[in-house]
């Protein structure tokens, strides 16, 4: 006998967040009161002519953007190009992901997820 696992109440993966980002840590995506998220993709993608460093932190509602919760720091994302990390990001209410660049609006940051 077969069974479909699937939880039938959860969403399916989608965009959840995406913008271009600045010098400073600013908060990209936040999970709502009462909600958790998965993030299942993060996509990177550079539209400068030089390699560009970015950050990514994922903090908790309390906390601020810094090396203790960083997930990305100073990586080179390469010009013209695109990384995809597929690594699950596991979130509850009010975690937050902040993202940060070395050359403003040259990084578009994309997450693709779902919230229960």
């Amino acid at each position: 006998m077969m069974y479909n696992t699937s939880d039938r109440t959860s969403q399916m993966a989608r965009k959840l967040a995406s913008d271009l980002a600045t010098t400073s840590p600013t908060i990209l995506y936040e999970v709502p009161s009462g909600m958790s998220a998965r993030i299942v993709s993060m996509w990177v993608a550079s539209n400068h002519n030089n390699s560009v460093a970015v950050r990514v932190f994922h903090t908790r509602g309390s906390e601020t953007a810094g090396t203790t919760n960083a997930l990305l720091y100073d990586v080179s994302a390469s010009a013209h190009s695109t990384v995809v990390y597929d690594a699950p990001i596991l979130m509850a209410p009010g975690d937050r992901i902040w993202v940060r660049v070395a050359t403003a609006s040259t990084v578009c940051i994309t997450l693709y997820g779902e919230e229960t």
